[in-house]
């Protein structure tokens, strides 16, 4: 028995459906708490940015442009030298944490351990933003790249964090 319904008016359908989506909304407020906090907080997140400078510096040896770091700053040589800083950004925490915050915000969420996969795929599409941006601007230049990471890169998170959690409301159902 649901006590919530025992101290609230019968409800009609569509009303009861603004208020889960209602119940929804309050629980992602309160589930994004902790997004604000790291950012209010100053908490470092330098060893995922290291995490995330090794992983990039491998996957562009792979693609055979050849890269060196300094800290977080990673300088790709060649013919057309170009050089970008690895952010706390870069790390996809807040894709993260969001994805999160989402999938414990549905009421009755089952099998919330199945989102745990989804994380390694978020941080996987945070390294093809950072070497689609490289490949953009070693083909295009750097307005192109910055373009393609600014505007279009940032949508293409958006649409993977709420991509994969359409697809875990699915296949939880």
């Amino acid at each position: 028995m649901n006590i919530a319904r025992l101290f609230r008016a019968p409800l009609t359908e569509r009303q009861e459906r603004l208020y889960q989506l209602l119940i929804f909304l309050v629980r992602l407020l309160l589930f994004s708490v902790p997004l604000y906090l790291v950012i209010d907080v100053g908490i470092s997140l330098s060893g995922l940015q290291q995490i995330t400078v090794s992983w990039t510096l491998w996957l562009l040896a792979a693609l055979g442009l050849p890269a060196t770091a300094d800290a977080f700053l990673i300088t790709i040589g060649g013919a057309t030298p170009f050089s970008f800083f690895i952010s706390e950004d870069c790390t996809a925490w807040k894709s993260i944490l969001f994805f999160l915050a989402l999938v414990f915000a549905v009421p009755h969420g089952k099998k919330r351990v199945w989102a745990f996969l989804g994380l390694p795929i978020i941080w996987l599409g945070s390294l093809g933003r950072i070497i689609g941006a490289v490949l953009i601007q070693q083909t295009y230049g750097t307005p192109a790249a910055l373009l393609a990471h600014d505007i279009f890169w940032r949508l293409g998170m958006v649409a993977l964090v709420l991509g994969l959690w359409a697809v875990w409301l699915k296949t939880t159902k």
